[in-house]
């Protein structure tokens, strides 16, 4: 149960930065390229913030 914590964070972190990517896209009016290659992007970030996150809180011992 608490790696199902832990990929929502990711997911959650995912679909946030995707959010913030498409506000950021239509101001500047990025190509359909850019726009794809960011959210791959995003995606990668998020759930390697999400494993370094729960890579402390299981060296921590932090019952999440």
């Amino acid at each position: 149960m608490r790696n199902l914590k832990w990929l929502l964070l990711a997911v959650t972190l995912t679909a946030f930065g995707i959010g913030v990517q498409y506000a950021i896209q239509w101001s500047l009016d990025w190509e359909h390229e850019t726009m794809v290659a960011t959210m791959i992007g995003i995606t990668m970030l998020s759930f390697a913030v999400a494993a370094v996150l729960m890579f402390v809180a299981e060296k921590l011992n932090l019952n999440i």
